[in-house]
């Protein structure tokens, strides 16, 4: 790098304070701003600076490419990488990480984070360039005697109350099918009918999918469930507690809007509408009782993600174009799966919309207990479980109909499995959802139901599996510069992945304070010749797993590192997805 202004760098919060003052007294602080001076006359956004073998290199950050730049061409470099190492300082987990705003000659000031960490050769210096500070985030005189103060007599400085909004979208609650108006009115008039609204209004407002009420001996609970992970129900007002009369009130009037019979402790299922701001929102609302209590689950459908293309499912670009050249046969087996919970629903969903629906007659065999939403051009072919009707009879009033692609998205009739393998090798196509921890357990859990090994082998075209992980939300997620240990269990190259993201703590309102904003799926297919062999072999999940990679299968777990390293997920996440894999 060629040697430019020196920048002005100044303490950004009060933890930067004693670093920044440090740094300011070692020989190559002048250098330093010379470096940081260049850089951000040149418009970086990040720099990494290498020490080995008393060299320093550089690379310099421009928009998302790193490239070389220049060797250091001021003073001693390694006195240089000295004063900028001393401003990473080592921070607690949980405390305030230093930040530091910089400025130069006709520059914005900006803000900048610095991080350091050691390699078994090396050692490495990450300053991440901000953007142009806005001048209400600038850390004024009066502030920073504020933060030192507060940091030197911490009992002066106490942590503000979590700060939720307040306001919830106005809600009503209707009941469906007969005698609606009848047990909307008289939930209406029940005690727990404004907080049953409030309840709905929260979990809308959060982006939830599911509201439970869970009862036990200790108490009960009412979670939220956001983005696939359960989350405590927020307060509704600083006075209001869900407390067990409360929530005993609240599942009240819920199980009047869905006309359940009280005194009936079976499972039960209904529709309810949550007329939201006059839009209707459709509700199933369901409850079981077991050992430990009585559960009630509210399922917001329309809180579903929708996808255009398997792209946009989260599919590699490889994966999606191999499953899309399948879809388009005319006949075969592709057989979707997850783990329950893990986005079954949403894989299959993402397929069939990605078929083409138009020119061939799709049919969907499902049990008409547990209906699933609507798809465009897919029929619905159904049996009913409640009056002893078998799944043996959608699929023949399907093949009456002369039916051109069978589906059925969550498989666990063992006799309908053998025959839909079967209008596989008679000139159907068949797609079939099954719960399954990857690809090759899912194979293999069809070989368990007694298929014959030899036709599930002449007629798979591939077997797809996903596991849904969260979103970094793209507002809020914060860069950071990780530890080589970390990246090494992870398989990443410390000298390819110079940084990762995180969510930030606490979120921000995009997210609704979860730091995640959707969830994205990282998948794997297995197909070829290798996988086809020990298929009819009657192979177990080990071996098929192995014989899929071998045809070129990438498992999962290697996509949803990808995508951590890409910034569209954390590391965190990751692991919490895939742990015990």
């Amino acid at each position: 790098m060629k040697s430019g202004p020196a920048a002005t760098v100044r303490a950004g919060s009060p933890a930067a304070v004693e670093p920044l003052g440090e740094a300011k007294g070692m020989p190559g602080w002048k250098g330093a701003r010379l470096v940081i001076g260049e850089a951000l006359a040149a418009g970086d956004s990040g720099l990494l600076l290498e020490l080995k073998d008393r060299a320093v290199t550089i690379r310099r950050r421009v928009d998302e490419a790193w490239q070389s730049a220049d060797p250091l061409a001021v003073e001693d470099a390694v006195v240089v990488f000295a004063a900028l190492r001393r401003l990473a300082a080592a921070v607690p987990a949980g405390q305030e990480e230093p930040r530091f705003e910089i400025s130069g000659s006709k520059v914005p000031r900006r803000v900048c984070h610095v991080a350091a960490r050691s390699t078994a050769k090396s050692e490495q210096v990450l300053l991440l360039l901000g953007p142009e500070l806005p001048p209400h985030e600038r850390l004024t005189l009066g502030r920073l005697l504020a933060g030192v103060f507060g940091w030197l007599v911490p009992f002066r400085r106490r942590p503000p109350p979590p700060q939720r909004d307040p306001s919830l979208p106005r809600l009503e609650l209707a009941g469906t099918g007969d005698e609606a108006a009848a047990r909307t009115e008289a939930a209406t008039a029940a005690d727990g009918y404004k907080v049953a609204c409030d309840v709905v209004a929260a979990a809308i407002r959060d982006r939830a999918r599911m509201i439970s009420f869970e009862a036990s001996p200790q108490g009960v609970a009412v979670r939220l469930d956001i983005d696939g992970v359960a989350s405590p129900m927020p307060k509704l007002e600083p006075a209001l507690s869900l407390d067990k009369p409360r929530v005993a009130a609240v599942v009240g009037v819920l199980k009047t809007v869905a006309g359940f019979d009280m005194k009936d402790r079976g499972a039960q299922t209904s529709k309810i509408t949550a007329m939201v701001e006059g839009k209707p929102w459709a509700c199933t609302v369901s409850g079981s009782r077991s050992a430990s209590g009585e559960r009630l689950d509210v399922v917001i459908d329309h809180v579903r993600p929708k996808f255009k293309t398997l792209a946009d499912l989260g599919m590699p670009e490889a994966v999606a174009k191999q499953l899309d050249e399948f879809l388009k046969l005319e006949s075969g087996l592709i057989v979707l799966a997850a783990p329950p919970g893990g986005g079954l629903s949403t894989l299959f969903d993402g397929v069939i919309g990605a078929a083409d629906r138009l020119l061939r007659d799709f049919v969907i065999l499902e049990d008409a207990a547990a209906p699933r939403p609507e798809i465009q051009n897919l029929r619905p072919v159904r049996w009913d479980s409640r009056t002893g009707g078998q799944p043996g009879s959608a699929l023949d009033a399907a093949m009456r109909e002369y039916a051109n692609v069978l589906t059925s998205c969550d498989l666990e009739d063992a006799e309908l499995c053998k025959r839909l393998v079967a209008q596989a090798g008679e000139g159907k196509l068949v797609v079939v959802g099954v719960r399954a921890t990857d690809a090759a357990e899912a194979i293999a859990r069809l070989l368990g139901w007694g298929v014959d090994p030899q036709t599930v082998s002449r007629t798979l075209l591939a077997a797809v599996s996903v596991r849904l992980v969260r979103k970094l939300c793209p507002k809020c997620r914060r860069e950071f510069f990780p530890a080589v240990a970390p990246l090494a269990r992870l398989g990443l190259d410390p000298d390819l992945t110079f940084t990762l993201f995180r969510p930030t703590q606490g979120g921000c309102p995009v997210c609704t304070g979860t730091g995640y904003l959707g969830r994205t799926a990282s998948c794997e297919l297995g197909a070829g010749p290798t996988l086809k062999t020990y298929v009819a072999k009657g192979a177990d999940a080990g071996v098929l797993r192995k014989a899929a990679v071998k045809d070129g299968m990438v498992p999962m777990l290697q996509d949803a590192i990808a995508k951590a390293a890409r910034g569209v997920t954390s590391v965190e996440e990751v692991q919490r997805v895939f742990q015990g894999r």
